[in-house]
């Protein structure tokens, strides 16, 4: 089996013992059967250079992270792509699922490793231990320790990651007091909070403004929208959305929705067009 004139950057295999997937320096996935000479299948060909690459354990999917941040989810039998999640700031340099597939472990290129839940596409908690590019990442079968090592030769042990426990500590009460000592200085909370791209926190964090910050809430978002990039404001407009399915915050859902067409009406009108 050769690719021609393409250096093969990344191999991975399948659970069935017959199927792996290589990525080559040309930017393309081939999925490949050991009985066969040539690959079964091409998926789409990539604007950005492959980093990563893996199987689920669960299921019929293959998973790759790339230069531009992006981590695609395919289906193994037809190539289609499955979902697109935009994870990181930088190149994702490793992509692992746990044991049973529920949980993706992800990892960048400015020393950030993401956990995330997969049935709903949540980011459950970010881990910003090492100070340089994380090439190499690898989790234990029980699910209770992540390793990572990084291009400045150290090696990083993450322990209690079984669980939700950070997230839901992200939630508490007492992380919102934390940041509102912090909130006037500058944005950097909640360019945080969108990072996580979990819409119940938006929520409570938004709420949690609004009560203590009620006088300056509109400037605080406004400014904030603003600067926003499309990413965020696509993020607050999903969010929008499914609060006012919801009685109790329809209400909230709207003054949060007025201050946007204020600020950044065109981009609104755009985006629901």
């Amino acid at each position: 089996k050769k690719l021609k004139k393409n250096k093969i950057c990344i191999i991975s295999t399948y659970k069935d013992g017959n199927t792996f997937a290589t990525a080559s320096s040309d930017k393309k996935i081939f999925l490949w059967k050991t009985t066969l000479k040539d690959p079964y299948l091409q998926l789409e060909k990539f604007k950005r250079s492959i980093w990563s690459l893996n199987f689920s354990p669960k299921d019929e999917i293959l998973i790759t992270g790339t230069s531009d941040g992006f981590i695609y989810f395919f289906n193994i039998l037809n190539g289609y792509c499955l979902k697109k999640i935009a994870g990181h700031d930088s190149s994702v340099t490793n992509c692992l699922f746990n044991y049973d597939g529920s949980y993706l472990y992800t990892s960048d290129s400015k020393g950030k490793i993401k956990t995330w839940r997969l049935n709903t596409e949540t980011c459950t908690n970010v881990i910003a231990k090492q100070k340089g590019c994380i090439w190499a990442l690898c989790i234990d079968e029980n699910n209770t320790f992540i390793a990572s090592g990084c291009n400045n030769g150290t090696i990083i042990i993450i322990k209690d990651i079984a669980s939700d426990s950070f997230f839901n500590k992200k939630q508490s009460y007492q992380h919102f007091l934390n940041l509102q000592q912090i909130f006037n200085n500058h944005f950097d909370v909640l360019k945080n909070i969108f990072m996580y791209r979990d819409i119940d926190l938006m929520f409570d964090f938004l709420k949690f403004l609004f009560t203590n910050f009620f006088t300056d809430f509109e400037y605080i978002i406004g400014s904030f929208i603003r600067i926003a990039n499309i990413s965020q404001l696509k993020f607050l407009c999903r969010s929008i959305i499914t609060w006012n399915l919801e009685k109790k915050k329809t209400y909230f859902s709207q003054n949060i929705l007025k201050i946007i067409l204020i600020n950044k009406a065109p981009f609104f009108f755009k985006m629901i067009s």
